[in-house]
C-alpha cells in the first residue's frame, strides 16, 4: 500500500470511527482534551500499522484495540 493509498485509508476510517474513537477514550479518561490526544495517538498507530489490517477482521475492533 503506498501512502496516497494509506492517507485514504486512514481518513475513511477516521470519518468512520473517529467519534466514537473519541467518546471511548473520553469514558477512560475523563477529559476532553486528553481523549482527543490519545484518540490521534490511536490514529497515528493505525497510519504505521494499516498493513496489518487483515481481511474479514472487524475494523472497530482493530481500530479500538
Amino acid at each position: 500500500m503506498n501512502d496516497a493509498e494509506r492517507a485514504r485509508e486512514l481518513e475513511r476510517l477516521m470519518r468512520a470511527y473517529g467519534s466514537q474513537l473519541v467518546r471511548l477514550c473520553y469514558v477512560c479518561l475523563r477529559d476532553a482534551d486528553l481523549a482527543h490526544d490519545a484518540a490521534q495517538e490511536a490514529f497515528l498507530k493505525a497510519w504505521r500499522a494499516l498493513d496489518t489490517l487483515r481481511a474479514g477482521e472487524t475494523e472497530r475492533a482493530w481500530l479500538f484495540s
